[in-house]
C-alpha cells in the first residue's frame, strides 16, 4: 500500500516538474524573441546607439540574465525530473525484487507441503496395507481355530483367541496367569488343577 502511494505521489511531481519545464522553456523563448526584436529595432544606421537606445540595451541585458536564470532553472528542473525517474525506477526494481522473493517462498512452501503430503498419503497407504494384513491373519486364524464349527464353537475358544490378539493374559479364578503361548485346552488346565 505504501509503494502505491509513494508511486501516485512520484508520478504528480514528475508531471507537475514536466509541466514547470514547458512553462519556463515557453517563457524563454519568448524573452529571447523579445530581446532579438528589440536589438534590431533600436540600433542606429551608424551602428551607434543613442541615450534612449543605451537604456533599452541595458533593458536588453537585464532580460538576457533573466533568460540565463530561467534557462538555469530549466536545467535544474530537468535534473529533478531526471532524479523522480530514476527513484521511481529503483522503487519498481525493489518491488519487483521483493515480489520475487515472495513468489520463491511461496512457491518452496508448496512444494514442501506437496511433498510432505505425498509422504503422507504413502504412510497412509501402508498402514492401510498392513490393516488389512492383519485382518486376514486374524481371520485365518479365527478359522484355524473353529475347526470348522464357527468362531466361537467351542467353550473357551473366545478366550483363547481374545488371549492371543490382545496380550495373552487369561484370569482363572482369583490368581491371573500370563499364558506366553497359545491357551491351553480345558483338559490341561484340569489336570493341573488337580495335581
Amino acid at each position: 500500500v505504501q509503494i502505491i502511494k509513494i508511486r501516485e505521489l512520484t508520478a504528480d511531481k514528475i508531471q507537475l516538474l514536466e509541466t514547470q519545464v514547458v512553462d519556463a522553456e515557453k517563457r524563454a523563448f519568448t524573452a529571447q524573441q523579445q530581446l532579438q526584436w528589440m536589438e534590431e529595432k533600436f540600433k542606429t544606421p551608424d551602428g551607434q546607439l543613442g541615450d534612449s537606445e543605451m537604456s533599452l540595451f541595458k533593458q536588453c541585458q537585464e532580460l538576457q540574465v533573466l533568460v540565463q536564470k530561467k534557462e538555469d532553472f530549466i536545467v535544474q528542473l530537468e535534473q529533478q525530473l531526471e532524479e523522480q525517474k530514476q527513484n521511481r525506477l529503483q522503487d519498481a526494481k525493489f518491488v519487483e525484487e521483493k515480489a520475487a522473493k515472495i513468489k520463491e517462498w511461496v512457491m518452496l512452501r508448496l512444494s514442501e507441503f506437496e511433498v510432505e503430503n505425498a509422504a503422507l498419503r504413502e504412510a497412509n497407504q501402508q498402514q492401510k496395507t498392513q490393516i488389512l494384513e492383519l485382518q486376514k491373519q486374524v481371520e485365518a486364524f479365527e478359522q484355524k481355530m473353529s475347526g470348522g464349527q464357527g468362531a466361537l464353537g467351542k467353550p473357551g475358544e473366545g478366550q483363547r483367541l481374545s488371549s492371543l490378539t490382545f496380550g495373552c493374559f487369561q484370569v482363572r479364578g482369583i490368581n491371573p496367569r500370563v499364558l506366553t503361548g497359545p491357551a491351553p485346552s480345558q483338559k490341561t488346565l484340569s489336570a493341573q488343577e488337580e495335581a
